[in-house]
């Protein structure tokens, strides 16, 4: 399916998405895990069923986070998502290779902080599911496709009217504070302004998708299958300095050839003039032309709502503030836990 930003409101299904229509999409994920796992509680399971439960109903969240805010238009709300298909293979190889050299390249600011999350005990412990079938499928499959859905799909292509690389920044702002994890802030905000690139120059979010399956699965094997590794890197020295420049060098000049060919190669337009356009200023919309939208609210019933406008016009600060202090209350409570 051919996609256009720009051209949206011309299509057979007008249907546009605000941005506090996709930060509600996020803020309706947290009541829903909690309620889901507040009813595990009472099933008193060990440990090991507790953590499986958990990765599934996080994923089951954004799930019924889409379908409650929706309802009857879910899936006039999904061919608002930028797909089209490529006949070329060489994107989708692409897609496989930039997460690995992003994580090579990112490991130099990943185990630093680490190392200093370490010495100050405030280093949250991930716990995964022992079955590896489980974590490709709950910590890779699942997160690649809904967390695409909400952050490059439904919360970036509303956030574009903004330019493309505010709505990019804004974007990977929010993913890489959502996750909660001050150890991985960096790699998640580097990965999302890939993301979001990739989106915006090919219109296409399989490839967002795929890349983002590739980076999750890169993970899991490597801490399931080369522990050794991590721990030598996870160790302050000298030589794991050394070893992690070397690797930071091997992944800059694998990374960004690459994001130059998936730009070039999964595109219909010539790379300069994506480029060009990703990194055009843009003039802000203003707010009542930004939020003429679906409305999961009646207009009528909050007309004349100054805290229902205030919540629209700044959805994104009030969410950006909301998950930075989850991030620290979650980074403290992991330091205590200790």
């Amino acid at each position: 399916m051919n996609y256009n930003y720009n051209n949206q409101k011309n299509q057979s299904n007008p249907l546009e998405i605000s941005e506090s229509n996709a930060i509600l999409i996020l803020a309706l994920w947290f009541p829903l895990v909690l309620i889901l796992q507040t009813f595990l509680e009472l099933f008193n399971l060990k440990n090991s069923q507790a953590i499986v439960f958990n990765y599934i109903f996080s994923q089951l969240g954004f799930f019924l986070a889409i379908i409650i805010f929706f309802r009857k238009k879910t899936n006039a709300a999904f061919s608002t998502l930028p797909y089209r298909k490529s006949i070329d293979i060489s994107p989708y190889v692409l897609s496989v290779i930039i997460p690995v050299a992003l994580i090579a390249q990112d490991m130099l600011f990943i185990y630093p902080t680490n190392w200093l999350l370490t010495y100050l005990e405030l280093m949250p412990d991930i716990k995964l599911p022992s079955s590896i079938w489980f974590q490709i499928i709950f910590a890779c499959l699942l997160p690649s496709l809904f967390e695409e859905f909400i952050f490059r799909g439904f919360l970036f292509g509303s956030l574009r009217k903004r330019g493309n690389l505010k709505a990019a920044f804004l974007t990977s702002i929010i993913f890489a504070l959502f996750h909660g994890n001050l150890a991985q802030i960096v790699h998640q905000f580097a990965l999302s302004m890939i993301l979001c690139l990739v989106v915006a120059t090919t219109s296409n979010l399989f490839f967002a998708n795929l890349i983002h399956f590739s980076n999750n699965l890169t993970a899991v094997l490597l801490a399931r299958y080369m522990p050794a590794i991590d721990i030598k890197l996870g160790n302050a020295s000298v030589e794991g300095l050394i070893t992690l420049l070397i690797i930071f060098v091997i992944g800059i000049v694998v990374l960004y050839p690459c994001i130059l060919l998936i730009v070039r190669l999964g595109g219909a337009d010539s790379e300069k003039k994506r480029f060009l356009n990703f990194f055009k200023k843009q003039d802000p919309i203003p707010a009542e032309q930004n939020a003429n939208t679906f409305q999961a609210v009646s207009n009528s019933t909050h007309e004349n709502s100054k805290f229902i406008n205030f919540l629209n016009k700044h959805s994104i600060e009030i969410a950006i503030v909301f998950l930075l202090v989850m991030l620290i209350l979650n980074t403290l409570v992991s330091g205590e836990a200790k």
